[in-house]
């Protein structure tokens, strides 16, 4: 006999970071980041972005930017122009080898912004609403960082990542043209309970599954299994299988990790990534590149997945 209810949790990502390697020395930033939950990271490669400084043009009115990626000798540009803004104003801009930083300075030479080239091209872009396929992430390993009662966040993990490292040297060797990117995200759960008024419901257990359900809504999954949740999920669904060994079978009732989705009733377990507010799309060779992904995936057999949707019918 089924179940009179039907409970799913869905993981969604409430804040997103983007960041490199370096933002691991920047300790007020690292401090300004522990006010959020930030327990799941994406290691992910795109092709490195730089600037070709000796077509920038600059005028009282207007600045023209030529960036460029070069992947495998071919060299694709990115042009873009902007305003050049009469009250902070820009005279001239530098870069050095690889061109990957771009520093601007006042008409009188003092020191105005700096950016890496990546992300002023990106910043540029979404202001017009433009978008270069270039900014497209690849995921190539998910991670959780987590600690005692969530006392870490990604940031802290991957200060010494061993993981991390060895992406940064396959990149190297295989992928020279390319840089790594790692996106922190922090999960909210949704928890949403149907209730099935068709057949196959005793209702001699009704009062015993109703205080179920009120146990649920008092003890539900707990922190840590929330976050492996969004990890697993992630992982199956981008399926990292190069770099990530863990949850590739994801949601095997025999792993010790996510249980409690079983022993509370759970019949479907998923996530939600949405990437517009950085303006980067995902992909992996398993998920084609969009700015949205979700997938859940539902605990049970076709017959029970079959009545869960029953009443829509």
């Amino acid at each position: 006999m089924q179940s009179s209810f039907q409970n799913l949790i869905n993981m969604k990502a409430e804040w997103l970071f983007l960041h490199q390697q370096d933002s691991f020395d920047d300790e007020d930033l690292v401090n300004d980041l522990r006010q959020y939950p930030l327990h799941v990271y994406l290691i992910c490669r795109t092709p490195s972005v730089r600037l070709d400084n000796s077509k920038t043009v600059i005028t009282e009115d207007k600045i023209s930017l030529t960036f460029y990626t070069q992947v495998a000798d071919v060299r694709k540009e990115l042009e873009i122009e902007t305003v050049n803004n009469k009250h902070q104003p820009i005279g001239k801009i530098e870069t050095e080898y690889p061109y990957n930083i771009v520093k601007a300075y006042k008409p009188d030479g003092s020191e105005h912004s700096i950016a890496k080239s990546h992300l002023l091209l990106k910043l540029l872009a979404f202001q017009q609403e433009k978008y270069f396929d270039e900014f497209d992430l690849e995921v190539l390993y998910i991670g959780q960082a987590f600690g005692k009662d969530g006392s870490r966040i990604t940031v802290d993990r991957l200060k010494t990542h061993e993981k991390a490292q060895r992406i940064y040297f396959d990149t190297q060797q295989k992928f020279p043209d390319h840089e790594i990117w790692f996106l922190a995200l922090a999960f909210q759960p949704l928890l949403m309970t149907m209730f099935k008024p068709w057949g196959d419901v005793d209702p001699n257990l009704f009062e015993s599954e109703l205080e179920q359900q009120q146990k649920l809504e008092e003890t539900p999954v707990s922190f840590d299994q929330q976050i492996t949740i969004a990890e697993a999920a992630l992982i199956k669904y981008f399926n990292t299988y190069q770099y990530n060994k863990e949850y590739l079978d994801f949601p095997s009732p025999e792993h010790k990790s996510y249980e409690d989705l079983y022993k509370l009733d759970f019949n479907s377990a998923g996530f939600e990534v949405t990437s517009k507010s950085i303006h980067t799309r995902l992909w992996s060779k398993e998920a084609a590149p969009s700015f949205f992904h979700y997938k859940s995936f539902f605990l049970h057999d076709e017959t029970e997945r079959k009545s869960m949707f029953k009443w829509y019918e």
